[in-house]
């Protein structure tokens, strides 16, 4: 072992000094990091990660010498133990995931959208719908049967009439803020 680091590492960096490109810098810093915060057998389990990534940026700073560009995944392997545990705990479990995925699911039709966007202003029956989006009403009678499976709109009978209102105030939020996202992008 060389000042903390393995017999890979030791070599790399000796490569390194001898063919780095003029400008920079060696990366004995950060492999000296890595084996201290992870321990041997960690580091020796990942360093060609580290040295792999290491490389990548490398080459990619040699060849463009202008700011780095953001990327999708990490530079170096890196595992917070104590941060993975805590989200653990506080992430959705399955069934409220599968049923906030179901949720977003059926709202994510055009139709839909339009028919929840006209009954959150105001209640209406099949037929003002089916006239207001230019629709057929056995089109809108499936579609809020969906709607209506999801719990998304409650219907409300009077006489022969069927009228339509949505189910809560969490609805008309979630449009609220689905559309102020939308519309921040233009």
């Amino acid at each position: 072992m060389m000042h903390g680091t393995s017999l890979i590492s030791g070599l790399f960096l000796q490569l390194w000094r001898r063919s780095r490109p003029q400008g920079l810098k060696a990366p004995e810093a950060s492999l000296r990091a890595v084996v201290s915060l992870g321990g041997a057998m960690y580091h020796l389990k990942y360093e060609h990660l580290f040295i792999y990534s290491w490389l990548c940026k490398m080459l990619t700073e040699a060849a463009s010498p202008q700011a780095p560009e953001l990327s999708d995944s990490c530079e170096v392997f890196h595992l917070d133990p104590a941060k993975v545990a805590a989200l653990r705990r506080v992430l959705l479990q399955d069934g409220s995931a599968v049923a906030l995925a179901e949720t977003f699911k059926v709202l994510g039709d055009t139709t839909r959208i339009r028919i929840v966007d006209a009954i959150a202003r105001c209640e209406l029956c099949v037929c003002d719908i089916a006239r207001l989006l230019g629709l057929s009403e056995s089109a809108v009678s499936h579609q809020l049967r969906l709607l209506r499976g999801m719990r998304l709109v409650r219907p409300r009978r009077a006489g022969r009439m069927v009228f339509y209102a949505l189910d809560d105030q969490h609805i008309v939020r979630l449009l609220e803020q689905g559309l102020e996202h939308v519309e921040e992008r233009k």
